[in-house]
């Protein structure tokens, strides 16, 4: 039964890891308002502030509820990690990791069995609405599976 499990939960990932194939990449993302941030810039975000410095002549932060994960983004910017890199580790990999392993285990729940389960989690992880809303607005659907 264990063994199983961790196949359905081996096939989930693998099949997510190809299907989101370019997330796992280190490459550099622009498109849009998605721009580049250097390590360094990062960096600056370490300290918790409601002022954000490095756009214009600054700003109050009116979303106070991303500095801790700013904070995230900036420890990886003091360990010289740039955006492309730090966001594949704090934003994309969970998103992929955590949400197939969040909704194979609460299926579990309802349905005992672990091909239930397994197609549960594709149905929802692989839905358009997932599809559209992951590519939207990432840090958001990043919470999806919570």
């Amino acid at each position: 039964m264990r063994n199983n499990t961790f196949l359905s939960i081996s096939l989930l990932l693998g099949v997510s890891f190809i299907v989101f194939f370019r997330w796992m990449s280190f490459g550099i993302f622009t498109s849009g308002d998605w721009g580049f941030t250097f390590a360094e810039t990062y960096a600056e975000s370490i300290k918790w502030s409601a002022w954000i410095s490095n756009f214009g002549l600054g700003q109050i932060d009116l979303l106070l509820w991303r500095v801790p994960v700013g904070s995230l983004f900036g420890f990886l910017g003091a360990l010289g990690f740039d955006q492309n890199i730090s966001e594949k580790l704090l934003v994309f990999w969970p998103s992929i990791i955590l949400a197939n392993l969040s909704i194979f285990l609460i299926s579990k729940k309802v349905v005992p069995s672990n091909l239930g389960a397994t197609i549960a989690a594709f149905i929802f992880n692989l839905s358009t609405y997932y599809f559209v809303s992951s590519s939207a607005f990432l840090l958001y659907s990043s919470t999806s599976f919570l």
